[in-house]
């Protein structure tokens, strides 16, 4: 019996095994092979197996009725028929004859052996069907091969078609030389990141027309953007690495438009996050979405210019009052991986309205490059305020009147404290309310109006921000005398 369930599991292991074979001629043939051996071997125990059982029943018959009943109790017991049936079967025997009592106790035997012969039969058709198939597969297999020789013959000995393969072959070859590192760089680009200079095909390799002329910025700053474009381009040729800038001031200055200036006059790529986009991420993926950005332009195949607007959010001041645990584990991760001041593939541009905030290792690797972008002078806000009047007439196709021309200089000088971005705002503004009232042209007085009214929200939003810093500090004294 047991020989028999051996059998079973044998050549149900040489079906599977044919299965989970390579589609290949020699490996099938070797493997059915082997599945027969086996189960050639197996019948062969079986039947070596029940020769010795009928050598143990006769040995038992010649033997005394207590040998013979103790041999059959204990052959019972090892083919797992119940012992009772087999003892009564022995008790009849002894007192009436052992022929008709053992075969009668042979009978439970017998028919435990039926499932397994039945089982046995089973798996030989089926091997002998699937041994068919495989056949049938094999001889499929060869002729297609055959086609396949015939064809791949008959081009190689055309010189035509071998040259075009070959100049295929070679394009091909090129193509994926050229465009494999482009393509890493597009499908591996962090979410984190929020704009980027590559946003077509031909941005990573075709520099992009200047547009610096059109900035306004103050005299000094525009001298220092361009001399640390020189030190970029410097660093290039010379190899001694790029280094970070910091840029700081109030909002809306232009730290952004000057970073992105920055790049486009340095040829290098110019890629656009937020501090904040960190912090609106869950525990560790901080930390995981930063190293996802280096290792990003440390793999890109040109220079990266990674701008970082409110920087404060990553490199907060690991040692002020009340910044918890998980800022400070942002910021040494991020030490950690910009050790020092320089890198060869990527520089970072950090923007900031809270200089204050920033951990003392974020000046210390930017040293040499700190920038201060402060709010603009009369005669650029006067820029900045014809500009956008300018931009906002054309898009809305409502004209500014001439005596509105000659006015913005003094109107603009009556903005002090505004940025770029505030002078926007109040341009867009006044067209909004040049269309709502039906004017004809933008003019003075609606300008004048705007101007004023933004003027007085502004004064009330500062005096807010005043009582709002006051307050904030009382508290934290009043935490660090609690704390002592």
């Amino acid at each position: 019996m047991k020989n028999f369930s051996l059998t079973i599991k044998i050549t149900l292991l040489g079906v599977i095994g044919i299965f989970l074979l390579p589609n290949n001629v020699f490996g099938v043939e070797a493997a059915l092979q082997q599945c027969i051996n086996q189960c050639n071997d197996a019948a062969s125990s079986a039947a070596r197996a029940s020769q010795q059982g009928q050598l143990v029943i006769n040995q038992a018959i010649a033997q005394l009725p207590n040998q013979m009943a103790t041999a059959l109790v204990n052959a019972a017991v090892a083919q797992h028929i119940d012992p009772q049936v087999v003892g009564n079967a022995i008790g009849n025997a002894m007192n009436n004859g052992f022929g008709d009592a053992l075969q009668q106790a042979m009978q439970p035997v017998a028919q435990a052996m039926q499932p397994v012969a039945q089982a046995m039969n089973g798996v030989s058709t089926n091997i002998n069907r699937m041994a068919s198939n495989v056949e049938t597969i094999l001889k499929d297999q060869e002729k297609k091969k055959t086609g396949k020789l015939l064809a791949l013959a008959e081009i190689l000995t055309d010189p035509v078609k071998v040259g075009l393969i070959a100049g295929a072959i070679g394009s091909v070859t090129f193509a994926v030389k050229v465009l494999t590192p482009w393509v890493k760089s597009k499908i591996g680009k962090p979410k984190i990141i929020q704009s980027s200079s590559r946003t077509s095909w031909f941005s990573s390799s075709k520099k992009k027309e200047s547009r610096l002329g059109e900035i306004i910025m103050k005299p000094d700053l525009r001298k220092q953007l361009m001399e640390i474009v020189s030190e970029i381009q410097n660093a290039q040729a010379t190899g001694t690495g790029l280094f970070n800038v910091l840029l700081y001031g109030p909002p809306g200055t232009g730290k952004t438009m000057f970073a992105e200036a920055l790049a486009l006059e340095s040829g290098i790529d110019f890629e656009m996050t937020s501090g904040s986009r960190f912090v609106q991420l869950a525990a560790g993926k901080d930390v995981q979405a930063l190293n996802e950005l280096i290792d990003y332009a440390e793999k890109s195949s040109r220079e990266v210019l990674i701008f970082i607007d409110e920087a404060q959010s990553l490199l907060a001041d690991r040692y002020a009052f009340g910044v918890e645990k998980r800022a400070r584990d942002l910021t040494e991760a991020f030490l950690a991986r910009v050790p020092k001041p320089t890198n060869d593939k990527f520089m970072f541009v950090f923007a900031t309205n809270h200089p204050e905030q920033l951990d003392s290792a974020a000046w210390d690797r930017t040293k040499g490059h700190q920038i201060e972008v402060g709010l603009p002078e009369a005669h650029e806000r006067a820029k900045i305020f014809n500009m956008y009047l300018k931009k906002f007439s054309l898009e809305t196709g409502t004209p500014i009147s001439k005596s509105l021309k000659y006015e913005t200089s003094n109107l603009a000088a009556n903005m002090p404290g505004f940025s770029a971005r505030s002078i926007e705002e109040v341009a867009r503004g006044i067209i909004r309310k040049t269309i709502e009232r039906q004017e004809k042209a933008i003019n003075f007085e609606i300008s004048k109006e705007v101007i004023d009214r933004q003027i007085s929200e502004d004064k009330k939003q500062q005096k807010r921000l005043e009582m709002l810093k006051k307050k904030r500090q009382e508290m934290g004294l009043m935490r660090t005398i609690v704390a002592a």
